[in-house]
């Protein structure tokens, strides 16, 4: 049976993670050469499979150790700029709020209070902003 030709092609399974040779299997690795650190793992850190980290801990003994570490701190730093990013947007759709609300009841204030041209200037500002605040939003997405 042929495939059709807009079929992708079957996508054999490739090892699993963490599998690789066994220590000793395959080629030596020679002093100053780096072997090839593997896929990036999930997550988005890349770490070598664990044969090349045995290598790398023949050759500098804790190294492995280190890389390991490096991986972890960057997993942490990454989550904790994202944390940061996602309070820092939540603050600002409370705030928001809170300051076009403030603007308007400022603008009306003044506009009652015999200053018509100034409440109704702040007003008006206050509206276009919102509006600009809302077309600049939908552009980003």
């Amino acid at each position: 049976m042929t495939q059709p030709r807009h079929a992708a092609p079957a996508l054999e399974a490739g090892p699993a993670l963490g599998a690789g040779p066994a220590l000793g299997a395959g080629p030596a690795l020679e002093a100053g050469a780096a072997p090839d650190p593997g896929p990036v793992r999930p997550g988005g850190v890349p770490l070598p499979e664990p044969a090349v980290l045995r290598q790398y801990d023949e050759i500098l003994p804790g190294f492995a150790r280190q890389v390991l570490d490096a991986a972890r701190e960057e997993t942490e730093h990454r989550r904790r700029l994202e944390l940061a990013e996602s309070l820092r947007h939540t603050l600002a759709q409370v705030l928001a709020p809170v300051v076009a609300l403030s603007f308007l009841v400022a603008a009306y204030l003044l506009a009652s209070g015999g200053h018509e041209l100034a409440g109704t200037t702040l007003g008006a500002l206050d509206i276009a902003a919102l509006a600009a605040a809302f077309v600049v939003g939908r552009r980003d997405r």
